[in-house]
């Protein structure tokens, strides 16, 4: 999936939700590229959208499009990379 793709996702996520005033895709961004402790980071963008989900299929599509987010979005902890970036070339 692209970032396009993602971004897309997430402000999709941010609209059904009704989460507006909460959170965008620009903080979304921000939170993932400026992590610091990485899991703390994680899990408060997966509670901010879970909170929201009407069952438990909702909860894990939701924390799919988060998890796939934050491992496509590039972090400045993996200097300018993302996760997946970072796997791939490591491979190499």
């Amino acid at each position: 999936m692209t970032n396009k793709q993602i971004e897309q996702q997430i402000e999709e996520l941010i609209k059904e939700l009704q989460l507006e005033s909460e959170i965008s895709l620009k903080k979304v961004k921000d939170i993932i590229w400026n992590e610091e402790e990485g899991n703390k980071e994680f899990q408060y963008l997966i509670s901010i959208f879970v909170e929201k989900a009407p069952n438990l299929e909702k909860a894990n599509e939701f924390a799919q499009i988060v998890s796939e987010a934050w491992n496509t979005l590039p972090h400045k902890s993996l200097g300018g990379l993302s996760p997946i970036e970072v796997l791939r070339k490591n491979k190499n």
